[in-house]
């Protein structure tokens, strides 16, 4: 009876979710450690989800080299839309179409003056990627200085690994 109770107990606790052809159970109890994943809450607390979403806006946008390009070129200041296409072999509606990925990642903002649609870099979208990239820099520097630190500290095996500490081998007999 007790063992029952401990089953329907624990069934209570998993939840069967199913879609797509696939089914799983899941613990749905309430926990606040993370010990399959440590880094977890750090990496919450650091990013909200609305910067999160513009990351990866943004960092989709730069994945295209023409994009990149045009991003490039906008550092140097404004310019119109026919001023970007004139480098690349490709259609000025094909020019449009990535500088709407652009301001869709809110890397770029454009606006209407007359006839001349004249396109500027948003500095507060590059400073937020910057910024993501610099925090992750960081931390591999951190760890790579460690390293440094220990191999330069460490003991030298350069003439081999240490001695085991045991008795010398005994010329095969045991």
């Amino acid at each position: 009876m007790a063992n029952a109770a401990a089953n329907s107990r624990r069934e209570a606790r998993h939840r069967t979710i199913s879609g797509g052809g696939l089914s799983f159970s899941a613990d749905v109890r309430p926990t606040l450690d993370f010990p399959a994943f440590p880094g977890m809450l750090k990496h919450v607390l650091n990013n909200s989800e609305e910067d999160g979403r513009r990351l990866d806006l943004i960092f989709q946008a730069l994945a295209d080299p023409t994009r990149r390009a045009i991003i490039i070129r906008l550092c140097d200041g404004p310019a119109s839309v026919s001023e970007l296409a004139k480098p690349f072999a490709m259609s000025l509606p094909a020019i449009v179409q990535h500088m709407q990925v652009l301001e869709h990642s809110g890397l770029v903002r454009s606006e209407k003056i007359g006839r001349v649609r004249s396109c500027s870099i948003v500095p507060a979208s590059v400073r937020l990627a910057e910024r993501w990239l610099g925090r992750r820099r960081t931390a591999q520097e951190r760890r790579l200085d460690r390293l440094e630190s220990f191999l330069s500290t460490g003991p030298d095996f350069a003439n081999g690994p240490p001695d085991s500490g045991g008795e010398p081998e005994s010329g095969g007999r045991i």
